[in-house]
């Protein structure tokens, strides 16, 4: 119901500690790496070092999934590399406290700003209201991050020596990589651990919460041992295409604004040439909305080759970064539509598959029931028989997956069991 809201990193890790720690089946382990691992037939036996007293523990595990970031120690192990375009640019980031950050500048209220002057260029993000800041600033060629005084860099930003408390400073470089495998064998990763984005767009967490949505069913569902092995081979089919958009996405987006900060202080010249030069950056920059604006590429990927999706023949919407298009066309996400004033059709989707009934057919939903329990597939029935559920998706019938993916949708489901065993990767 919303396009999207700024987070602090921070803050999201803060609330997903949190949660893991409220799941007792999950065993966390922090100041602990992942030394080595060795894959076994049926199992992973992984060696972990803490980093407190350097005392080492074997894990064996059925899968190791790779969630450790750019710099990845899993698939520095299994050797897999990466492709595309490395070192884009070089920053530092500079969190800091800045009370009197708001009235030292003119622009009014923003959650990010993009300085173009050539000595300030970066990103800057307003993460509570005007008083936590993240400046990202790019360094200069042949600049080190250890060079930049922060304080002094952030008064420059703003022109005005107000008071500034360092929090941390980190330096990164922006690159738009894709690995060339997500797994091997009994072994996966996910996330930063596969794309290395530009930060502009927002798409780097987004696209790495999708991975670990669509793995994580998976994995559960072998598990659980109500899909075959075989499912968890499409993650790198589903997932692989959309680490290649996005990047592409995000490192487009950084091109065409880092192209715009260039300029120095003939931006501010008041003469017929400022105001030309400002007239002509403001134009380019219009073109540029797809930067905030990205409902397209965070909404509308799509799984065209997957062979868990039973296609339709229908025609595939246009891919626009900019504008999603909801449609439940089978290898697409699910569109949000309110039930009631207060559920959407995504509140009543869980961790199984789920069949939307739109157009009735009770007795028919009782039978897909009955087929799914034979075949140990968990299957909710939701009826949904309002006429706007059945003029959005289409179909009488839609089968969601547990990533809110469409497999499926249809007028009858006399073909249900054929379609669940191919939605899960099990021979038809």
């Amino acid at each position: 119901p919303y396009l999207k809201t700024i987070c602090g990193q921070q803050h999201v890790e803060q609330a997903l500690r949190e949660y893991v720690a409220s799941r007792s089946g999950i065993d966390t382990r922090y100041g602990w790496e992942l030394v080595d691992f060795e894959e076994n037939e049926d199992h992973v036996l992984a060696e972990i070092r803490c980093l407190a007293d350097g005392k080492l523990v074997a894990v064996k595990c059925r899968y190791l999934v790779g969630c450790d970031g750019g710099q990845s120690t899993v698939r520095t192990r299994l050797g897999i590399d990466m492709s595309g375009r490395s070192g884009l640019a070089r920053f530092v980031s500079i969190y800091f406290r800045a009370p009197g950050m708001m009235k030292a500048h003119g622009f009014g209220h923003g959650n990010i700003y993009f300085p173009l002057h050539k000595a300030h260029r970066g990103f800057l993000l307003n993460w509570d209201t005007g008083i936590l800041w993240t400046y990202h600033k790019i360094l200069n060629e042949g600049q080190e991050w250890t060079d930049v005084d922060p304080i002094e860099a952030v008064r420059g930003l703003v022109g005005s020596d107000i008071d500034v408390e360092v929090v941390e400073l980190q330096p990164w470089t922006a690159h738009a990589l894709v690995a060339d495998r997500y797994s091997r064998g009994r072994v996966f990763m996910a996330g930063d651990a596969v794309h290395k984005f530009t930060p502009t767009g927002g798409l780097g967490m987004n696209t790495g919460i999708s991975d670990a949505i669509d793995l994580g069913w998976k994995l559960a569902a072998v598990v659980k041992a109500w899909a075959p092995p075989a499912v968890l081979d499409s993650y790198h089919v589903e997932r692989h295409p959309i680490g290649l958009r996005n990047t592409a996405e995000a490192a487009d987006n950084f091109d065409r604004l880092f192209s715009m900060m260039g300029y120095g202080d003939e931006l501010d010249d008041e003469g017929p040439g400022g105001v030309k030069l400002r007239n002509e950056v403001a134009a380019e920059l219009k073109t540029q909305e797809k930067l905030l604006a990205s409902s397209g590429v965070l909404l509308g990927y799509r799984y065209s080759d997957s062979p868990l999706i039973v296609p339709d023949g229908t025609e595939e919407p246009p891919d626009n970064p900019r504008r999603y298009t909801p449609v439940a066309r089978p290898g697409h996400r699910l569109p949000h539509l309110w039930l009631s004033p207060e559920v959407s059709v995504l509140d009543v989707l869980g961790p199984d598959f789920t069949l939307i009934c739109c157009g009735g057919a009770t007795e028919a939903a009782d039978v897909a029931r009955v087929v799914a329990e034979r075949m140990g597939v968990p299957l909710r029935i939701v009826q949904a028989g309002q006429p706007e559920v059945r003029d959005l998706y289409q179909a009488d019938f839609v089968l969601v997956r547990p990533d809110m993916m469409v497999a499926w949708r249809g007028n009858n489901l006399s073909d249900i069991g054929v379609t669940l065993r191919r939605a899960i990767g099990a021979s038809t």
